[in-house]
């Protein structure tokens, strides 16, 4: 976002760039010169065997932070809490910042956020940047591959190079965001699955690059391989490279996020004094709200946007609800239902001589049902 900052009582141009560990840097936008110092914070581990990564994080000193920045176990029932933990047994919890290894790591904020593609937005009267966030963890392990050559041209491999990383080495998935491609002959032929691997769908890119002899080996792989076989792809017997086992979204066993709440939020950071003004949570799991548990906010997807009339509008939660909040205090000011969860940023316009605000209610994400609809709303007229 393109923002003016006071320093000193002088009004500065910048540049605002949120992100997905939950940071906001501030650059001065004709030179590039930070206008709040950064730190180096050390990078935890040692990582796998023929890594050179880098020792230290570029963070900034100020704002704090628009998420939570420490993993903890969620709390919302005693079963889950149990149910979380043996899933994450053994691997490391202590921030985002650590280099992933054989013994596996909880990112958190997660791979997703922080802040999302939606955006940000910015009210240049009183200095304020809104930024909705995920406070969603993920997790992953490394995995060794094989040493020898021959190893590439292995089904398992050819699956692990194309496919593990989203889909996982047990070819389940996770969730709505990485589907499952187990059992995959009772929904698609063979060629089927060519088709989308080779030209993409949805989130997931073409792999049109690729000899289309390199993608047989992980077509093959999924048709031959056995079904009831949960356990993760092993290549060769040599760690000389690496692999991740997949990037999976840790849930409870109600697919609700297995971190402590607000699992997602919405907040109002200062950037003239640096603070953070208000931070909220943003939004409901249906799941969540059926077990009787509101407030604790969910993953969303969709920016804000803000009006000199005092308000802020935004969709972007499964719940499928469209919101407008107080922009100086959080204040939830009015919501209604849309067709389907408006997982977008809304766009204000005016027509004849009246403001509109309009949002697409797509939904399809998040376990929710898909919609088609734009929804425009507008105060009555006077006549």
């Amino acid at each position: 976002n393109l923002v003016t900052v006071m320093r000193d009582g002088e009004a500065l141009p910048a540049v605002a760039q949120a992100t997905k560990s939950g940071h906001v840097f501030v650059f001065h936008r004709e030179t590039g010169a930070p206008l709040v110092p950064i730190e180096e914070v050390e990078v935890l581990g040692k990582g796998v065997p023929g890594e050179h990564p880098a020792t230290s994080q570029p963070l900034p000193t100020a704002p704090p932070p628009f998420t939570q920045q420490q993993f903890a176990l969620t709390d919302i029932d005693p079963a889950s809490t149990e149910y979380v933990g043996e899933i994450i047994d053994g691997m490391y919890t202590d921030g985002p910042f650590r280099l992933p290894d054989e013994r596996g790591n909880v990112i958190y904020p997660g791979l997703d956020g922080g802040a999302e593609w939606g955006g940000q937005a910015w009210d240049a009267t009183s200095g304020l940047y809104y930024v909705n966030a995920n406070e969603v963890p993920w997790y992953f392990t490394m995995v060794p591959t094989g040493a020898s050559g021959a190893d590439l041209f292995t089904l398992e491999f050819g699956y692990m190079h194309f496919c593990g990383g989203c889909h996982g080495a047990d070819r389940a998935g996770s969730g709505d965001i990485f589907p499952s491609l187990r059992n995959i002959g009772d929904k698609y032929w063979p060629w089927e699955v060519f088709d989308i691997v080779r030209n993409g769908r949805g989130r997931m890119p073409a792999f049109n690059a690729e000899p289309w002899y390199m993608l047989a080996a992980p077509i093959l792989y999924l048709y031959t391989t056995d079904d009831e076989d949960t356990a993760s792809v092993v290549i060769g017997e040599t760690p000389t490279g690496y692999m991740h086992d997949g990037f999976r979204v840790l849930l409870d066993e109600f697919k609700l996020p297995g971190s402590r709440p607000p699992w997602g939020s919405l907040t109002a950071v200062d950037l003239n004094s640096n603070s953070i003004a208000w931070r909220i949570p943003l939004g409901d799991y249906p799941q969540a709200k059926a077990k009787g548990l509101t407030g604790l906010g969910a993953e969303n997807y969709g920016g804000p946007v803000v009006t000199a009339g005092g308000l802020l509008f935004i969709g972007a939660t499964p719940d499928g609800m469209f919101r407008a909040f107080d922009k100086a205090t959080g204040e939830l000011l009015w919501e209604d239902k849309l067709p389907a969860p408006g997982f977008a940023t809304p766009a204000i316009y005016e027509a004849g001589g009246r403001q509109f605000i309009v949002i697409a209610a797509g939904g399809g994400r998040l376990g929710q049902r898909s919609g088609s609809a734009y929804v425009a709303y507008a105060l009555p007229r006077d006549d």
